[in-house]
């Protein structure tokens, strides 16, 4: 019985014990099970953005897709890293996908998470990211700007294909830049570091930019030996994607028509254009107008101006498709927006340093002046609290009077704003319009030219005649147009105040510190006069040497200040 006993008494205080061994075996179960889902999701993450980074090119709508689903993941599992690293993805298809806005904001974000996590690699990502997000929206000082941070960051690492490709990057910029000589320095880098390590594909298209850079400086024959060894890299890698392949020789086109080698460049010119053709990149758009510009060229330079005239259409057309000018606008904005915002942020954290300051100091002559008289001090502090809220209502009133005023004038100038980008509109409505007419009359002209019973071996002079006649028709549309630019209202004190101080300017000097003044680029500036871009920036270098302004001057920002 005594025994028996003893057993129950086991058996009561053994039950507790057991129930809290099975329920430490839950729940070391439960986390193992959330263990592995979570490491589960870690690596469909992963998976996700590598196949979105390989799909982001060819198949950008898909991409994009598999990119979000994969932040959706990174936000559940509260990683930043991998929400970082998604972000990145998606911005890298919202560029190809032209959605810069979005690109934009997911680059500057994940840069955000970066930089609090102090990953100097992801940090490096994001400025690369950048630098061509900049650069794709023509925009070289703030691309140069991170290309060279993010340069700064992968020279201190131990990623060689990272160093190769951010030298080539920067030689790119120099190359927007029209800037050969320091393009060159940087392409010559990226081939010594991509033979070194045999990286083919970096190889390939440092090569084709060094091409390149000889074909701006007239030197063809060097440029033909880059652009065949590219060939040979592209040949190597190109399996999968062949676009680089016809953008060499697109380029290689230009130095052999430029040579008057046109049987070669038909050839070169055809077999790039079957790839162009074949590819669904997003960026083949990019490489068809490289191969109709060239086109149009040979056809011009062979006497086939009908065909060249074509090959200008649908470069017009297809330019039309990927380039617009609001791309520029919106990125700047953006820019500018979180450049206001980092002030502000740094602007509040002044002022609550200044206020916890002054607090201390306050809390400071109240420990002191409560070592006086207990009556003294009340007396003190209550005539002290009256004057404060006086001069806080003061300050208050003269804040609400400040802002309204300053409310009135920013509605004031943003009421002026809108009224000139209203007749801007309109007169670009009408350019549109003489333009249009303009291109009738020349396809109704040119097709009257044919049907004429002429003699066969006068009409290439009546149409030479014709061409001559449309381009003069052009001249005098782009100096229309130039006249509008420069008669607004808006300019008249800007005209005066610079030929106060420069009064032997030229006419067209004057016209281009207008157009310089509205923001337009080199490009915009050459469409716009209807001359290259290399006379351009020619006209640029004469105007800094007019201003005598020195090489680390900016000649918008000197010209903006009249």
């Amino acid at each position: 019985m005594a025994i028996e006993c003893r057993k129950r008494y086991i058996d009561y205080f053994k039950q507790p014990y057991l129930l809290l061994l099975a329920l430490l075996c839950s729940v070391n179960t439960l986390l193992a099970q959330s263990s592995e889902k979570s490491q589960a999701a870690r690596e469909r993450i992963n998976t996700l953005n590598q196949t979105a980074k390989k799909l982001n090119s060819d198949s950008t709508a898909q991409a994009l897709i598999l990119g979000h689903e994969a932040y959706l993941l990174a936000v559940k599992e509260n990683d930043k890293l991998l929400q970082a690293q998604t972000m990145l993805t998606l911005s890298e298809g919202y560029l190809y996908d032209d959605s810069y806005d979005m690109a934009l904001q997911y680059a500057y974000d994940a840069l955000d998470i970066f930089q609090s996590l102090k990953d100097q690699a992801g940090i490096a990502d994001a400025y690369t990211l950048l630098g061509w997000l900049f650069y794709d929206t023509e925009n070289p000082i703030l691309s140069m700007d991170y290309h060279q941070k993010a340069e700064k960051l992968v020279v201190a690492g131990t990623d060689i294909k990272k160093k190769a490709t951010a030298l080539n990057a920067i030689g790119l910029v120099f190359q927007m830049m029209n800037n050969s000589d320091s393009a060159k320095v940087y392409f010559q880098k990226t081939i010594a570091i991509a033979e070194k390590n045999k990286i083919n594909t970096i190889l390939g298209a440092a090569l084709n930019n060094l091409g390149i850079c000889e074909n701006m400086l007239g030197q063809y024959p060097q440029a033909i030996a880059h652009f065949e060894k590219a060939m040979e890299m592209e040949a190597i890698d190109s399996k999968h994607n062949r676009l680089p392949l016809a953008e060499i020789q697109n380029q290689l086109a230009y130095s052999f028509l430029k040579l008057n080698n046109y049987k070669k460049t038909d050839s070169l010119l055809i077999s790039a254009r079957s790839i162009i053709d074949a590819s669904t990149s997003n960026t083949r758009k990019e490489k068809l107008l490289d191969n109709l510009h060239t086109s149009a060229l040979l056809y011009q330079a062979t006497g086939n101006y009908q065909r060249a005239f074509d090959c200008l259409q649908q470069y017009i057309a297809t330019n039309n498709e990927i380039v617009s000018r609001n791309k520029t606008e919106m990125v700047d904005a953006l820019h500018l927006r979180r450049e206001t915002q980092a002030r502000e942020k740094q602007i509040n954290e002044l002022n609550a340093q200044k206020e916890l300051r002054s607090f201390q100091r306050n809390a400071l002559a109240a420990g002191l002046v409560l070592l006086g008289i207990i009556g003294f001090l009340l007396y003190s502090r209550l005539r002290r609290k009256q004057q404060r809220d006086k001069e806080m209502e003061a300050m208050k009133r003269l804040l609400i009077e400040k802002e309204l005023d300053e409310t009135l004038h920013e509605k004031e100038a943003l009421t002026d704003k809108l009224g000139f980008k209203d007749q801007n509109i309109k007169e670009y409505a009408l350019l549109l319009t003489h333009n249009d007419e303009l291109l009738k009359n020349f396809i109704q002209e040119t097709s009257h030219l044919m049907t004429e019973d002429a003699d066969i071996k006068s009409m290439p002079n009546s149409y030479n005649k014709l061409v001559k006649k449309f381009l003069q028709d052009l001249e005098q549309h782009a100096n229309d147009k130039t006249l509008h630019l420069s008669s607004d209202d808006a300019h008249a004190d800007f005209f005066f105040n610079l030929l106060q101080k420069y009064p032997h300017l030229t006419e067209n000097e004057r016209k281009l510190c207008a157009q310089i003044r509205l923001n337009l680029s080199s490009k915009e500036i050459a469409a716009l006069n209807n001359i290259s871009v290399k006379s351009v920036e020619m006209a640029r270098y004469r105007l800094r040497k007019h201003f005598g302004l020195q090489k680390n001057e900016d000649l918008n920002a000197f010209i903006r200040s009249f």
